[in-house]
């Protein structure tokens, strides 16, 4: 059955971003975000993302991601969700 309608949406990441280790672990077979990192990674690529549940987020994790991006206005935005979750 052949979609007609399918749109896909590309998104790529910086290559200093996508090959950095930091908050990716290594599940043997695999590799795997961490929380903090797939969430910093939703927030560069989409800024204006709603999140709905942000309690397990580990900000003092993000603190230290964050630098991984090198982005003044990503820094800034978790500072905002920082004051409202944390």
């Amino acid at each position: 059955m052949k979609e007609k309608n399918l749109k896909i949406r590309y998104r790529k990441l910086k290559d200093e971003v996508l090959l950095n280790k930091k908050g990716i672990v290594d599940k043997g077979t695999y590799f795997e975000a961490s929380r903090e990192r797939a969430f910093l990674d939703m927030l560069y690529l989409y800024p204006e993302y709603y999140f709905d549940n942000l309690r397990s987020i580990d900000w003092d994790k993000c603190e230290e991601l964050v630098l991984v991006y090198k982005k003044k206005a990503l820094i800034t935005s978790l500072k905002e969700y920082k004051k409202i979750y944390a």
